[in-house]
């Protein structure tokens, strides 16, 4: 090779652009891209300088997500959709800082996990270049986000308007405790542990997502009642829809589904506010509700309507309460009316409640509490599997 030909391949060479970033102004920050899909971080780790500013930008690749950094106060929401989340601090000192996913995604959510590191401030040093641009988001499903206003498929007795995802599923324990809390004084309630001591009405349940808002379900209580229901998401409440409606079927039969069947009919009108939580107006028509209409010669069938609410009090922690009058029909006892509190960990949701009676199907909510003057404990434990 001729010293003419090496001369010009080192001019070309030298004239090229550097494919390095060129260091950034002292006080600018460093810029990193995250995407945030079920169940991990990409990149899973940040790399940053201690005192020097970091701005993170998120985005969800699927779902509704959360990203926290505790030990610098970092926590935001990352919604559906791809909307950038910008998040700017400058880490105080060096170190491995683990983030965390704040908001539940799934059954993978506990293993959602990243790490930002923060090295020593080196004199002289350049600060590190910008991350790649973000891709563009996943296509997902929505159903499968955590709705903080409708964290669970049921108030207490009464159904939500939730959605449950395609092939997806939830079980349901109901307990209802058998001594009233106001039988005998302070001692003896005490004696008994408020009725804990007591035997209990318990209830099973399971349902499962049939396909994109329809879902179907089992519950069989410990007196022989099983109930087989439905739900089809009609109307959910997005853009010109104030309101979600559900349509809602079950029939209850006694004695293991072999007597006195119940067949019923309503709808799920529910209204959300947003991070606060609903209300609902259900109406329902319960068939064969009276036991024994022969006997007493009465109303056979019930038309009653459902009123709750679920107020959210806390990040995690809600209010709610239900009261079921019956508007016509075979209306024996007292209206039912529960209330209680619960809290939601991850896909669970325990809750403590007070009602007037041990109804949890259509069947034997339609036949109303026991006295307004005795008053059960009781609690439900649910669990999404997804």
């Amino acid at each position: 090779m001729t010293l003419s030909a090496l001369l010009l391949i080192a001019t070309v060479l030298g004239a090229a652009p550097d494919a390095r970033e060129a260091p950034r102004q002292a006080g600018q920050p460093r810029i990193v891209t995250v995407t945030a899909t079920r169940f991990a971080f990409e990149p899973s780790e940040i790399e940053a300088t201690e005192g020097e500013p970091l701005r993170i930008v998120v985005r969800s690749g699927d779902g509704l997500h959360g990203f926290e950094i505790r030990d610098f106060s970092v926590s935001r929401e990352v919604p559906r959709g791809g909307e950038p989340v910008v998040i700017e601090f400058t880490p105080t000192r060096a170190g491995r800082f683990p983030i965390l996913c704040s908001v539940y995604c799934g059954e993978g959510h506990a293993d959602m996990r990243g790490a930002l590191v923060v090295r020593a401030r080196e004199s002289g040093g350049a600060a590190p270049s910008a991350a790649p641009a973000q891709p563009a988001p996943i296509a997902d499903d929505p159903d499968l986000d955590l709705s903080v206003e409708q964290p669970e498929f049921s108030l207490v007795t009464l159904p939500t308007t939730l959605r449950v995802p395609q092939f997806k599923s939830a079980f349901r324990i109901t307990h209802r405790f058998g001594r009233p809390l106001g039988s005998g004084d302070f001692g003896d309630l005490v004696g008994d542990l408020f009725g804990l001591d007591s035997g209990a009405q318990i209830g099973l349940e399971y349902r499962f997502g049939v396909m994109r808002g329809l879902q179907a379900g089992m519950h069989r209580t410990s007196n022989k009642t099983i109930s087989f229901f439905g739900q089809y998401s009609v109307v959910q409440q997005r853009g010109a829809s104030p309101v979600g409606l559900g349509a809602l079927v079950s029939i209850d039969g006694t004695n293991n589904f072999r007597d006195i069947y119940s067949p019923a009919v309503g709808v799920a009108v529910s209204r959300t506010f947003t991070r606060v939580g609903a209300v609902y107006v259900e109406p329902i028509w319960v068939h064969n509700s009276n036991p024994a209409p022969d006997q007493l010669g009465g109303d056979n069938d019930t038309f009653m309507v459902g009123l709750a609410g679920r107020l959210r009090v806390r990040p995690t922690v809600y209010l709610v309460g239900e009261m079921i009058p019956r508007v016509s029909g075979y209306d024996p006892g007292v209206t039912h009316g529960t209330f209680g509190i619960e809290k939601r960990a991850g896909g669970h949701l325990f809750q403590l409640n007070v009602s007037n009676g041990f109804g949890t199907t259509m069947g034997q909510l339609a036949r109303g509490g026991l006295r307004n003057d005795d008053w059960y404990l009781g609690f439900n434990i649910s669990r999404k599997f997804f």
